[in-house]
C-alpha cells in the first residue's frame, strides 16, 4: 500500500521480489502462481532464470500475443479498475458470475468465503494491480517461451477448456513445461479441488 506505480508493474514487482531474495539470503525460490500471479512468477522466471529453481503455474497464461488484443483488453480493465473504486463488492458478485468461474459455483460455501476474503482488500490498491499488472499492460511472453531455462508445470482445470488449451500450447513452445489438468476442476483449482492440487504440488517441487 502507498507504493510508487512503477511497483504496480510485471517489471517493477519482479525488481522488488528479487530484492526481497537478497534480503533474505535466498539464492533460488520456487515460485508459484495463479492466474495474475502465475503471469508475475512467469515473467520472473523469464527474465531472473537464475533467481528460480522451480515454476508453478496454475491458469496463467503468457499473455495476450495481439497488440489489438492487449489494447482491448486495457480499456476493459480500466472500466474495470473503475467498477472496483466505485463499488468493491458489487464488482465482486458480478465478477465470480462470470463463465469462466462456473464450476466454482458447485462449492457454495468456498465461494462465500473467497468473496468475503476480497472484499477486505484494498478498492484503490486493486485498481492500481489491475491497471498496471493486467493482461492488457503485461508485455506478450509468447515468443520468449522458447527461452524457458525453469522447470515449470502448467496447471489447469479439466473445466476450464480455455487455459487447458492454453497450458497445451505453452509446453508445445517449452521442452521445460509439464502439463497437468485436474479432474473436476475449473479455473480456480486451489480452490475446487484443494486436496489434488496440494498432490500435483508437493509431487512437482520434490523433483524440482
Amino acid at each position: 500500500v502507498g507504493l510508487p506505480d512503477e511497483a504496480y508493474t510485471m517489471a517493477g514487482a519482479s525488481r522488488r521480489l528479487i530484492d526481497v531474495l537478497d534480503r533474505e539470503g535466498v539464492d533460488r525460490a520456487a515460485l508459484v502462481g495463479y492466474s495474475m500471479g502465475g503471469r508475475w512468477a512467469l515473467y520472473v522466471a523469464l527474465h531472473h532464470p537464475d533467481r528460480v529453481r522451480a515454476l508453478v503455474l496454475e491458469s496463467a497464461s503468457p499473455g495476450l500475443a495481439s497488440p489489438a488484443d492487449r489494447a482491448a483488453r486495457r480499456r476493459l480493465d480500466a472500466d474495470r479498475a473503475r467498477q472496483i473504486q466505485a463499488d468493491l463488492p458489487a464488482f465482486l458478485e458480478n465478477w465470480y458470475r462470470m463463465p469462466l468461474f462456473a464450476s466454482l459455483h458447485r462449492h457454495p460455501e468456498r465461494l462465500r468465503q473467497m468473496i468475503a476474503a476480497r472484499r477486505q482488500n484494498d478498492p484503490a490498491e486493486l485498481a492500481r494491480s489491475l491497471a498496471g499488472m493486467g493482461t492488457g499492460a503485461q508485455p506478450s511472453l509468447w515468443e520468449r517461451l522458447g527461452g524457458l531455462r525453469v522447470h515449470t508445470l502448467a496447471l489447469a482445470g479439466r473445466l476450464d477448456a480455455a487455459y487447458v488449451e492454453r497450458v497445451r500450447q505453452m509446453a508445445a513452445r517449452s521442452a521445460r513445461v509439464q502439463v497437468a489438468v485436474v479432474p473436476e476442476a475449473g479455473h480456480i483449482v486451489h480452490a475446487e479441488q484443494p486436496e489434488a492440487f496440494t498432490d500435483q504440488l508437493r509431487s512437482f517441487l520434490s523433483l524440482a
